[in-house]
């Protein structure tokens, strides 16, 4: 895959916000369920993915420009640095040097410091101190058994100031994972999975394809709220270890035409006629499960409610749930009813009714 920003068609600089419209647009327009036929398009939609995959998160983008990682979300080797690269150097060149009893170069294998000269060079056929003249000195140790000099600077680095770990470290787990062997796997970033309102409160299964291609199964629990996460065991990424670690996918609940979520309850509002209103019904109206029968009790007025137990949202952690909340809204028909008008006037002037009173009072 080349740089994912231009696979995304969009400047290194874009908000992650501009991020997510070009994957959205990208996503739609070369989506597979589209170009069923078209396996070009497939790649590019793969392509498009793992993108997203990497900008679209926003550590992994800032790992990425970085360096640290490749397009794939590989990590790449690092490169030394020039203090590490001096330190490494240093170092070669003293586990290198032999000893040969000359104080000019360098302590001896046993460690015992030896005298530095201050006046004119040694004389070619003077003989170097040995052991025995000095009483404090310590032995030195037999030939064979001197100090083996180290092959690199640091423990861990190959030539040229390269961690071995960056290039076998897939291979051979290093020292801490081993001994970690119950660590826990790395969490896939989260997915997003759309459902529908009625979906959400009788629950469901749904099939999520990933930014790299794979195919979840998704078992959405009666009762899920919008924003919640459920976590799928051992379908994320593959870790250091070779385990799985956890899927996690967010749930966006749309929004329905008429149902409402408060809490555990559902609510909704049903128009009834005057006639309804004042002499009272059976009226049928819809439920998250289906539709039900309720009555309409005489001189009902508008904003009165009628509440259907369990027939909300299943509560968090129980087999139980919340009611369906109706409100009655009386609703006038459209346009002029004479009969209607007739009524109303031999009625006009003979009630003492005053359904403002409350307001008046106020």
């Amino acid at each position: 895959m080349n740089d994912p920003y231009k696979t995304l068609g969009i400047p290194r600089k874009a908000t992650q916000d501009a991020v997510k419209q070009a994957y959205r647009r990208l996503a739609m327009e070369l989506h597979p369920d589209r170009n069923p036929e078209n396996p070009r398009i497939a790649e590019k939609f793969k392509d498009v993915s793992a993108a997203y995959a990497i900008v679209g998160d926003p550590d992994k983008r800032a790992r990425f420009d970085r360096g640290d990682i490749d397009a794939w979300g590989r990590r790449r080797p690092r490169r030394p640095t020039p203090q590490a690269s001096a330190t490494a150097e240093s170092s070669d060149t003293r586990s290198n040097r032999t000893s040969t009893g000359n104080p000019a170069e360098g302590p001896a294998p046993n460690g015992t410091k030896q005298q530095q000269t201050t006046g004119s060079k040694a004389a070619p056929n003077a003989q170097p101190k040995t052991a025995s003249a000095d009483p404090n000195a310590k032995t030195a140790p037999p030939p064979g058994r001197e100090k083996k000099p180290r092959a690199t600077g640091k423990p861990g680095w190959l030539a040229g100031g390269i961690k071995a770990e960056d290039i076998f470290g897939p291979l051979f787990p290093s020292k801490t994972a081993r001994a970690q062997p119950n660590a826990a796997p790395p969490v896939d970033p989260t997915h997003r999975l759309r459902v529908s309102f009625v979906e959400a409160a009788t629950g469901t299964a749904k099939r999520l394809t990933t930014g790299r291609g794979r195919a979840l199964e998704v078992a959405v629990p009666p009762g899920i709220r919008d924003g919640q996460i459920v976590r799928l065991k051992g379908q994320g990424e593959t870790g250091p270890l070779g385990r799985r670690g956890d899927a996690l996918v967010k749930i966006d609940v749309t929004p329905h035409k008429l149902f409402r979520a408060e809490g555990d309850d559902v609510h909704l509002e049903v128009p009834i006629s005057l006639e309804e209103a004042v002499l009272g019904a059976r009226i049928r109206v819809p439920t998250v499960t289906g539709s039900v029968d309720v009555a309409v009790p005489r001189g009902a007025n508008s904003g009165a409610q009628l509440r259907l137990r369990g027939k909300g949202l299943r509560r968090p952690g129980g087999k139980t749930s919340g009611d369906q909340v109706i409100r009655l809204v009386i609703t006038l028909p459209q346009g002029t009813d004479p009969d209607l008008e007739a009524f109303v006037r031999q009625r006009q002037g003979r009630s003492t009714f005053d359904p403002r009173e409350n307001i008046a009072a106020a």
